[in-house]
Protein backbone atom coordinates (compact mmCIF):
# COMPACT_ATOMS: atom_id res chain seq x y z
CA UNK A 1 0.00 0.00 0.00
CA UNK A 2 1.62 3.49 -0.86
CA UNK A 3 1.64 6.36 1.21
CA UNK A 4 -0.81 8.43 1.22
CA UNK A 5 0.50 11.84 1.72
CA UNK A 6 3.14 10.90 -0.92
CA UNK A 7 -0.05 10.06 -3.52
CA UNK A 8 -1.63 13.33 -2.32
CA UNK A 9 1.39 15.71 -3.82
CA UNK A 10 2.10 13.18 -6.75
CA UNK A 11 -1.70 14.06 -7.57
CA UNK A 12 -0.99 17.33 -6.69
CA UNK A 13 1.98 17.63 -9.18
CA UNK A 14 0.16 16.33 -11.73
CA UNK A 15 -1.93 18.71 -12.02
CA UNK A 16 0.59 21.26 -12.63
CA UNK A 17 1.70 19.68 -15.97
CA UNK A 18 -0.09 21.09 -18.26
CA UNK A 19 -0.97 20.22 -21.05
CA UNK A 20 0.34 16.68 -20.37
CA UNK A 21 -1.61 16.10 -17.48
CA UNK A 22 -3.87 13.26 -19.29
CA UNK A 23 -0.50 11.70 -20.75
CA UNK A 24 0.39 11.44 -17.55
CA UNK A 25 -2.30 9.96 -15.90
CA UNK A 26 -2.64 7.89 -18.15
CA UNK A 27 1.25 6.64 -17.78
CA UNK A 28 0.31 6.50 -14.39
CA UNK A 29 -2.40 4.15 -14.77
CA UNK A 30 -0.91 1.43 -16.78
CA UNK A 31 1.97 1.30 -14.81
CA UNK A 32 -0.06 0.48 -11.78
CA UNK A 33 -2.04 -2.05 -13.70
CA UNK A 34 1.22 -3.67 -14.35
CA UNK A 35 2.53 -3.93 -10.87
CA UNK A 36 -0.18 -4.03 -9.11
CA UNK A 37 -0.47 -7.65 -8.28
CA UNK A 38 3.25 -8.25 -7.76
CA UNK A 39 4.52 -4.92 -5.84
CA UNK A 40 3.34 -1.37 -4.60
CA UNK A 41 3.63 0.55 -8.04
CA UNK A 42 3.98 3.76 -6.22
CA UNK A 43 7.75 4.25 -5.97
CA UNK A 44 8.08 3.11 -9.65
CA UNK A 45 5.02 5.94 -10.47
CA UNK A 46 6.92 8.97 -8.23
CA UNK A 47 10.43 7.75 -9.93
CA UNK A 48 8.48 8.40 -13.68
CA UNK A 49 6.97 11.67 -12.19
CA UNK A 50 10.28 13.03 -11.51
CA UNK A 51 11.58 12.89 -15.29
CA UNK A 52 8.18 14.27 -16.18
CA UNK A 53 8.43 17.11 -13.70
CA UNK A 54 12.45 17.37 -15.14
CA UNK A 55 10.70 17.21 -18.75
CA UNK A 56 7.79 20.11 -18.66
CA UNK A 57 4.07 19.68 -19.50
CA UNK A 58 5.00 20.45 -23.46
CA UNK A 59 8.14 18.68 -23.84
CA UNK A 60 6.16 15.21 -22.75
CA UNK A 61 3.32 16.40 -25.25
CA UNK A 62 6.28 16.91 -27.79
CA UNK A 63 7.51 13.02 -27.28
CA UNK A 64 4.88 11.49 -26.37
CA UNK A 65 4.80 8.15 -28.04
CA UNK A 66 2.84 7.63 -31.87
CA UNK A 67 -0.63 6.20 -32.28
CA UNK A 68 -1.29 3.92 -35.12
CA UNK A 69 -3.20 6.95 -36.88
CA UNK A 70 -0.13 9.28 -36.49
CA UNK A 71 2.31 6.56 -37.07
CA UNK A 72 0.91 6.20 -40.51
CA UNK A 73 0.75 9.91 -41.13
CA UNK A 74 4.49 10.15 -40.59
CA UNK A 75 5.57 6.91 -42.04
CA UNK A 76 8.25 8.64 -44.29
CA UNK A 77 10.00 9.91 -41.83
CA UNK A 78 9.89 6.12 -40.26
CA UNK A 79 10.91 4.92 -43.53
CA UNK A 80 13.54 6.91 -43.61
CA UNK A 81 15.44 6.04 -40.13
CA UNK A 82 14.33 1.91 -41.13
CA UNK A 83 16.13 2.54 -44.39
CA UNK A 84 19.68 3.34 -43.03
CA UNK A 85 19.26 0.88 -40.23
CA UNK A 86 18.84 -1.89 -42.92
CA UNK A 87 21.73 -0.77 -44.89
CA UNK A 88 23.99 -0.85 -41.18
CA UNK A 89 22.58 -4.16 -40.24
CA UNK A 90 22.83 -5.66 -43.86
CA UNK A 91 26.75 -3.94 -44.19
CA UNK A 92 27.45 -5.72 -40.62
CA UNK A 93 26.32 -8.94 -41.35
CA UNK A 94 28.44 -8.56 -44.51
CA UNK A 95 31.71 -8.19 -42.76
CA UNK A 96 30.62 -10.30 -39.91
CA UNK A 97 29.55 -14.20 -40.78
CA UNK A 98 27.67 -15.74 -38.52
CA UNK A 99 26.79 -12.78 -36.18
CA UNK A 100 23.48 -11.02 -37.10
CA UNK A 101 22.67 -7.41 -36.35
CA UNK A 102 19.39 -6.95 -34.64
CA UNK A 103 17.54 -3.44 -34.75
CA UNK A 104 14.41 -2.06 -32.14
CA UNK A 105 10.99 -1.63 -33.23
CA UNK A 106 8.91 1.33 -32.39
CA UNK A 107 7.90 1.42 -28.90
CA UNK A 108 4.31 2.24 -28.34
CA UNK A 109 3.52 3.23 -24.76
CA UNK A 110 2.27 -0.32 -23.36
CA UNK A 111 5.64 -1.72 -24.53
CA UNK A 112 7.52 1.14 -22.85
CA UNK A 113 5.61 0.77 -19.71
CA UNK A 114 6.47 -2.76 -19.62
CA UNK A 115 10.74 -2.11 -19.86
CA UNK A 116 10.56 0.91 -17.16
CA UNK A 117 8.39 -1.60 -14.61
CA UNK A 118 10.49 -4.69 -15.55
CA UNK A 119 14.26 -2.52 -15.29
CA UNK A 120 15.94 -3.56 -11.90
CA UNK A 121 17.94 -0.88 -11.86
CA UNK A 122 14.76 1.51 -12.23
CA UNK A 123 13.27 -0.49 -9.38
CA UNK A 124 16.41 0.06 -6.58
CA UNK A 125 16.42 3.13 -7.60
CA UNK A 126 12.41 3.74 -7.03
CA UNK A 127 12.77 2.23 -3.71
CA UNK A 128 15.49 5.11 -2.71
CA UNK A 129 13.94 7.77 -3.98
CA UNK A 130 11.05 6.97 -2.04
CA UNK A 131 12.32 7.18 1.18
CA UNK A 132 14.18 10.29 0.32
CA UNK A 133 10.41 11.59 -1.07
CA UNK A 134 8.81 10.78 2.07
CA UNK A 135 12.02 12.75 3.98
CA UNK A 136 11.15 15.45 2.23
CA UNK A 137 7.39 15.91 2.80
CA UNK A 138 8.33 15.09 6.78
CA UNK A 139 8.92 18.40 6.84
CA UNK A 140 6.62 20.99 8.68
CA UNK A 141 5.55 22.88 5.46
CA UNK A 142 3.85 20.01 3.52
CA UNK A 143 0.92 19.98 5.06
CA UNK A 144 -1.91 17.19 4.84
CA UNK A 145 -3.82 19.19 2.30
CA UNK A 146 -1.28 20.68 -0.22
CA UNK A 147 -1.25 24.21 -0.83
CA UNK A 148 0.48 26.30 -3.83
CA UNK A 149 3.22 26.95 -2.14
CA UNK A 150 3.71 23.62 -1.11
CA UNK A 151 3.12 21.56 -4.06
CA UNK A 152 5.29 23.98 -5.74
CA UNK A 153 8.63 23.43 -3.18
CA UNK A 154 7.89 19.87 -4.23
CA UNK A 155 8.01 20.01 -7.66
CA UNK A 156 11.08 21.47 -7.09
CA UNK A 157 12.89 19.43 -4.82
CA UNK A 158 11.90 16.75 -7.63
CA UNK A 159 13.32 19.02 -10.30
CA UNK A 160 16.71 18.72 -8.36
CA UNK A 161 16.61 15.73 -6.73
CA UNK A 162 19.15 12.84 -7.76
CA UNK A 163 18.52 8.99 -7.95
CA UNK A 164 20.99 6.25 -7.23
CA UNK A 165 21.50 3.96 -8.59
CA UNK A 166 21.71 6.29 -12.37
CA UNK A 167 18.47 5.14 -14.15
CA UNK A 168 19.06 5.62 -18.00
CA UNK A 169 15.88 3.76 -19.33
CA UNK A 170 13.44 6.30 -20.10
CA UNK A 171 10.37 6.61 -18.05
CA UNK A 172 7.01 5.69 -19.96
CA UNK A 173 6.27 7.87 -22.93
CA UNK A 174 9.66 9.74 -23.37
CA UNK A 175 11.60 7.09 -25.17
CA UNK A 176 12.99 8.51 -28.90
CA UNK A 177 11.42 5.01 -29.71
CA UNK A 178 7.79 6.11 -29.28
CA UNK A 179 8.33 8.16 -32.11
CA UNK A 180 10.84 6.10 -34.05
CA UNK A 181 13.49 8.44 -33.78
CA UNK A 182 16.51 6.19 -32.47
CA UNK A 183 17.48 2.83 -33.39
CA UNK A 184 18.76 0.63 -30.95
CA UNK A 185 21.16 -2.39 -32.37
CA UNK A 186 21.92 -5.85 -30.89
CA UNK A 187 24.63 -8.24 -31.59
CA UNK A 188 23.42 -12.09 -32.11
CA UNK A 189 25.04 -15.23 -32.39
CA UNK A 190 22.68 -18.43 -33.14
CA UNK A 191 20.00 -16.10 -31.79
CA UNK A 192 21.54 -15.52 -28.61
CA UNK A 193 22.37 -11.71 -27.61
CA UNK A 194 25.99 -11.00 -26.69
CA UNK A 195 25.81 -7.53 -27.19
CA UNK A 196 23.30 -5.71 -25.81
CA UNK A 197 21.26 -2.57 -24.99
CA UNK A 198 22.01 -2.04 -21.12
CA UNK A 199 24.74 0.46 -20.31
CA UNK A 200 26.30 -1.65 -17.77
CA UNK A 201 27.43 -4.23 -20.30
CA UNK A 202 28.89 -1.49 -22.81
CA UNK A 203 32.68 -1.94 -21.78
CA UNK A 204 33.04 -6.04 -21.28
CA UNK A 205 30.50 -7.06 -24.45
CA UNK A 206 31.14 -4.12 -26.88
CA UNK A 207 34.04 -2.48 -26.34
CA UNK A 208 36.50 -5.02 -25.65
CA UNK A 209 35.49 -7.29 -28.62
CA UNK A 210 35.90 -5.08 -30.81
CA UNK A 211 31.86 -4.68 -31.76
CA UNK A 212 31.43 -0.70 -30.69
CA UNK A 213 34.13 0.31 -33.23
CA UNK A 214 32.63 -1.87 -35.68
CA UNK A 215 29.84 -0.33 -35.53
CA UNK A 216 30.27 2.85 -35.63
CA UNK A 217 32.28 2.62 -38.60
CA UNK A 218 29.85 1.26 -40.15
CA UNK A 219 27.13 3.09 -39.42
CA UNK A 220 29.11 6.49 -39.67
CA UNK A 221 29.42 5.36 -43.80
CA UNK A 222 25.41 5.52 -43.63
CA UNK A 223 23.16 8.43 -42.56
CA UNK A 224 22.40 7.96 -39.18
CA UNK A 225 24.57 9.80 -36.01
CA UNK A 226 25.54 8.59 -33.16
CA UNK A 227 25.64 7.31 -30.67
CA UNK A 228 24.02 9.58 -27.94
CA UNK A 229 26.38 9.38 -24.76
CA UNK A 230 24.64 8.13 -21.27
CA UNK A 231 26.09 9.02 -17.88
CA UNK A 232 26.01 5.89 -16.22
CA UNK A 233 27.88 3.92 -13.71
CA UNK A 234 30.35 1.03 -15.61
CA UNK A 235 31.16 -1.87 -13.57
CA UNK A 236 34.87 -1.98 -14.76
CA UNK A 237 37.60 -4.60 -13.03
CA UNK A 238 34.56 -5.38 -10.03
CA UNK A 239 35.13 -1.57 -9.78
CA UNK A 240 32.29 1.14 -10.44
CA UNK A 241 33.08 4.96 -11.76
CA UNK A 242 30.43 7.32 -13.00
CA UNK A 243 31.31 8.73 -16.23
CA UNK A 244 29.70 9.74 -19.65
CA UNK A 245 30.30 7.15 -22.57
CA UNK A 246 29.02 6.61 -25.99
CA UNK A 247 27.05 3.23 -25.74
CA UNK A 248 27.64 1.92 -29.01
CA UNK A 249 24.15 0.01 -29.28
CA UNK A 250 21.48 2.69 -28.32
CA UNK A 251 20.02 5.78 -29.74
CA UNK A 252 21.62 6.30 -33.10
CA UNK A 253 19.62 8.64 -35.45
CA UNK A 254 19.07 10.04 -38.82
CA UNK A 255 17.87 13.94 -39.68
CA UNK A 256 14.39 13.84 -40.29
CA UNK A 257 12.14 16.56 -42.05
CA UNK A 258 10.00 16.11 -38.55
CA UNK A 259 13.26 16.75 -36.74
CA UNK A 260 16.27 17.86 -37.58
CA UNK A 261 18.04 16.47 -34.77
CA UNK A 262 16.32 13.92 -32.22
CA UNK A 263 15.02 14.70 -28.65
CA UNK A 264 15.88 18.49 -28.17
CA UNK A 265 17.27 21.40 -26.64
CA UNK A 266 18.35 21.72 -22.93
CA UNK A 267 16.15 23.64 -20.79
CA UNK A 268 19.07 26.24 -19.77
CA UNK A 269 18.67 29.70 -22.12
CA UNK A 270 21.45 29.76 -25.20
CA UNK A 271 22.74 32.92 -25.16
CA UNK A 272 24.05 34.80 -28.50
CA UNK A 273 28.09 35.59 -28.51
CA UNK A 274 28.84 38.65 -25.75
CA UNK A 275 30.39 40.72 -28.72
CA UNK A 276 27.05 41.47 -30.43
CA UNK A 277 24.08 42.94 -28.38
CA UNK A 278 21.48 42.12 -31.24
CA UNK A 279 18.46 39.82 -30.34
CA UNK A 280 19.78 36.15 -31.66
CA UNK A 281 18.41 35.46 -34.94
CA UNK A 282 16.90 31.98 -35.81
CA UNK A 283 20.06 31.02 -37.78
CA UNK A 284 22.08 31.54 -34.95
CA UNK A 285 19.64 30.13 -32.30
CA UNK A 286 19.33 26.74 -34.21
CA UNK A 287 22.76 26.35 -34.54
CA UNK A 288 23.55 27.13 -30.76
CA UNK A 289 20.64 24.27 -30.70
CA UNK A 290 22.83 21.73 -32.99
CA UNK A 291 25.69 22.00 -30.60
CA UNK A 292 23.49 21.48 -27.35
CA UNK A 293 23.15 18.32 -25.99
CA UNK A 294 20.15 16.19 -27.34
CA UNK A 295 18.87 13.84 -24.44
CA UNK A 296 16.29 13.42 -22.55
CA UNK A 297 14.54 16.61 -23.88
CA UNK A 298 11.36 17.57 -26.84
CA UNK A 299 12.21 19.83 -29.66
CA UNK A 300 10.53 23.40 -28.41
CA UNK A 301 6.52 23.65 -29.98
CA UNK A 302 7.54 26.17 -32.22
CA UNK A 303 10.54 25.29 -33.87
CA UNK A 304 8.41 21.78 -34.51
CA UNK A 305 5.16 23.89 -36.22
CA UNK A 306 7.68 25.81 -38.45
CA UNK A 307 9.24 22.74 -39.81
CA UNK A 308 6.18 20.73 -39.96
CA UNK A 309 4.64 23.70 -42.34
CA UNK A 310 7.10 22.31 -44.88
CA UNK A 311 10.24 24.41 -44.35
CA UNK A 312 12.90 22.83 -46.26
CA UNK A 313 16.27 22.72 -43.89
CA UNK A 314 20.16 22.26 -44.96
CA UNK A 315 22.43 19.52 -43.03
CA UNK A 316 26.34 20.60 -43.52
CA UNK A 317 28.32 18.62 -41.66
CA UNK A 318 31.79 20.03 -40.56
CA UNK A 319 34.80 19.51 -38.58
CA UNK A 320 33.09 21.58 -35.72
CA UNK A 321 30.01 19.28 -35.70
CA UNK A 322 26.62 19.84 -37.37
CA UNK A 323 25.02 22.74 -38.14
CA UNK A 324 21.33 23.63 -39.35
CA UNK A 325 20.72 26.43 -42.12
CA UNK A 326 17.97 28.49 -41.89
CA UNK A 327 15.94 29.07 -45.17
CA UNK A 328 17.18 32.45 -46.98
CA UNK A 329 14.10 34.21 -46.45
CA UNK A 330 14.70 33.52 -42.73
CA UNK A 331 18.10 35.00 -43.14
Amino acid sequence: MGDPKVETYMTAVIDTLVPAKFQVEDAMQRMAKRMRKRQDPQPMQLLALRRYVIKGGDAIVAAWPWTRVQRREHKDSIDALDVEARLVKQAFEDDNPGYELGTSPIRDLDRQVRLWCDNGTAQKAAVHYMLSARKELAASDYFETPTDASVAKFKAWMDKSKVHPKVTSAAPGLSDHGQQRAVDFVVRKDGEIIAGTESVTMVPNWRVPGWEKKLIDIANKARLKGPLPDRTSLGIGGCRTDRTIETPSRRWYVARPQCPFPGSVPRRTIEPRRESRRRATPRVMLRAYAAASCEDHALPLWLKDLVACGTEWLRDVRSGGTELTAPVWWT
